[in-house]
Order: structure tokens, then C-alpha cells, then sequence
């Protein structure tokens, strides 16, 4: 599979969009992942901005991920 992989900051915003928009849309074509050179928790409105247009299974898949 291709890689694809996004980084920001603080893995907080930009990046966990980037890799939820893939990780739905892209489906099983690619594997996604994103990073922070600092990270933090995924903001807020991320979530609330991911989750109103649809991304609710890619947001689980990122929970799974960070709750480890």
C-alpha cells in the first residue's frame, strides 16, 4: 500500500484532518498516519469539525489509536 503520512506541530489539528479525510475516503488503498514534532490531544473543534461532516468512523480509528 501506499503511505501517506501528515505531520503538524502539535498533532492537534491540521494533520489529524488530513488523515481522517484520507483514512475515510481513501479506504483500504492506502495506509495513513500522521505525527507532531510536539504532540498534544486532538482539539476540540477538530473533533467537532470532522464529526459534522461525516468523519465518525476515521475519528474512532484515530481515538483507538491515541488511547493506547
Amino acid at each position: 500500500f501506499p503511505t501517506r503520512r501528515s505531520s503538524d506541530l502539535h498533532n492537534s489539528a491540521r494533520s489529524q484532518i488530513a488523515e481522517a479525510i484520507l483514512r475515510r475516503d481513501g479506504g483500504d488503498r492506502f495506509e495513513v498516519a500522521s505525527a507532531g514534532t510536539d504532540p498534544r490531544p486532538v482539539h476540540p473543534l477538530t473533533i467537532e469539525a470532522l464529526a459534522g461532516q461525516g468523519y465518525l468512523l476515521a475519528l474512532q480509528a484515530l481515538a483507538l489509536r491515541f488511547n493506547r
